[in-house]
């Protein structure tokens, strides 16, 4: 099996409508929390921006034997 080489991937979400994504600090809590578990052992963060509407984030993905080394 060859290995994945590392891909770049520009993630965004707008809220919907007027709302905001992020009501509480305990939302943005929980979403730096889960960013941390599930995101951050598959990928990188080049760069981030979390506002109260939208969050945006460019994160490479690890090589496959940097992913294996930390799960």
């Amino acid at each position: 099996m060859q290995p994945l080489t590392a891909t770049t991937f520009h993630i965004f979400t707008p809220a919907n409508g007027l709302e905001n994504v992020f009501r509480e600090d305990e939302k943005l809590s929980a979403f730096l929390e889960k960013y941390r578990l599930y995101i951050n052992p598959v990928a990188e963060i080049y760069a981030f921006c979390l506002i109260l509407n939208h969050f945006q984030l460019v994160v490479r993905i690890r090589k496959q034997e940097v992913i294996e080394e930390m799960i």
